[in-house]
């Protein structure tokens, strides 16, 4: 049976320079890769063969933003369970190191947001 592979994984390494009780602010750098994997293009002779269009290494640089939206606790001591909801907003721009074939070589910039559920204090 044909089938279509996607995996994208990264790391974010950084460290928050402003932080606030409302705000926080941290540049970070990405790395990780994308892989891509199908048979729809492979040789039909073969099924053990497959066909593996994209398959790089990315790093790159970003900035996260981080907006508290609420904080809440779970009990009346304020001694455990400390949370928060808040939204996450992430720009970058991820450059591939490694690719495997030329046409699917390429940068690109990207945006990325969240609704986040912390544990812990903001």
């Amino acid at each position: 049976s044909d089938y279509f592979h996607y995996f994208n994984g990264y790391f974010d390494l950084g460290y928050f320079i402003y932080s606030s009780k409302v705000m926080r602010l941290a540049p970070f750098l990405k790395v990780g890769g994308t892989t891509i994997e199908c048979k729809l293009f492979a040789d039909s002779d073969d099924d053990d063969k497959e066909f593996t269009p994209v398959d790089g290494f990315v790093i790159g640089p970003g900035l996260r933003t981080e907006v508290n939206i609420h904080n809440f606790k779970q009990d009346k001591s304020n001694t455990m369970g400390l949370g928060y909801f808040s939204v996450k907003l992430d720009a970058g721009y991820k450059k591939k190191k490694k690719t495997l074939y030329p046409e699917f070589e390429g940068n690109n910039a990207y945006i990325s947001l969240a609704i986040v559920l912390g544990i812990g204090a903001f």
